[in-house]
């Protein structure tokens, strides 16, 4: 006489069906992640040069901090703000509220909205013809190095690297 075979419960099939379903799932993502990290090197490579503007614009908006955090960092607690940001080149993204570019001698700048409480990003350009053709209610993102607090937070050395 042979001996029946155990069945096994189909609670138990079940169980171990989406242990396979869920690992190979898991392995299947693991795989696309990588597939599409190499896409994207192999898409960056052989991009347009508009492709390649796009690429580089998504790239900086990623970098930038909005000026309102910025300026809020520093009400809050002036202190860790300049640990944070002071002497770091930072990429500040806002809405210009006013260019100033009439005073002989001084470089010219623009204040970038920030706090409800009349604190502005203060950004000293570097070329002199970038801000004659910026206006008030542009959104930008300028480069440069944080100076940290005085009536507003200060970035010196700014460069404009994207228009919005």
């Amino acid at each position: 006489m042979e001996k029946p075979e155990p069945k096994i419960p189909v609670i138990k099939k079940i169980l171990i069906g989406l242990i396979a379903v869920v690992f190979i799932g898991g392995i299947s993502m693991l795989i696309d992640k990588d597939t599409q990290a190499a896409n994207m090197k192999l898409a960056a490579m052989h991009a347009s040069p508009s492709e390649k503007k796009k690429l580089s614009a998504d790239r900086i908006r990623k970098k930038s901090r909005p000026a309102i955090q910025v300026t809020e960092a520093y009400l809050q607690n002036e202190q860790q703000a300049n640990d944070t940001f002071k002497g770091k080149v930072l990429y500040i993204a806002g809405t210009i509220a006013d260019i100033k570019n009439n005073t002989p001698g001084q470089p010219d700048y623009a204040l970038l909205t920030g706090s409800k409480n009349d604190t502005y990003v203060q950004c000293y350009l570097v070329e002199e013809q970038v801000a004659r053709q910026l206006k008030p209610g542009m959104n930008v993102i300028f480069k440069g190095t944080c100076e940290g607090l005085s009536t507003n937070v200060l970035l010196k050395n700014c460069k404009l690297v994207l228009v919005e």
